[in-house]
């Protein structure tokens, strides 16, 4: 059980660390190197790593809001770069995580601020795209 514990300590510390090192790389929404591609490799490592951390312990409050908030930042590298259609799915997907953990810790901060920086990037998605009914939507 231990060493258990360990493996998922050190698994979110690193991908903690990735998600850092792809902000500073090249994250689109902050200030970074200008290394787009090298960033959005860095957020998907720190997405796979969470995912494989919530999979693992899927109670955890931290680990879901911090996957949530990774799937909107890799969605947003997509959307930048023109992967619109993965942008869509992966917006999709960090609502649906996000979701899931405010219904399961209905007053805690950090998931709501992660929620509320999500609600408008999908709608302002729509809108580029022409259609509004979506965008108003989100």
């Amino acid at each position: 059980r231990r060493q258990r514990q360990v493996w998922i300590s050190d698994s979110a510390q690193v991908a903690g660390a990735n998600r850092d090192i792809g902000m500073l790389q090249g994250y689109v929404h902050g200030y970074n190197l200008g290394k787009i591609d090298e960033g959005t490799a860095s957020l998907e490592r720190a997405m796979t790593l969470l995912g494989q951390f919530v999979e693992s312990d899927p109670r955890d409050l931290d680990g879901r809001n911090s996957l949530g908030q990774v799937q909107t930042m890799v969605a947003d590298q997509y959307l930048a770069t023109g992967r619109s259609e993965e942008a869509t799915s992966l917006y999709d997907l960090s609502l649906s995580t996000l979701q899931g953990v405010q219904a399961d810790f209905p007053d805690d901060a950090r998931v709501l601020d992660g929620l509320a920086a999500l609600s408008n990037r999908p709608g302002t998605l729509y809108f580029g795209r022409g259609d509004l009914e979506a965008s108003l939507v989100h």
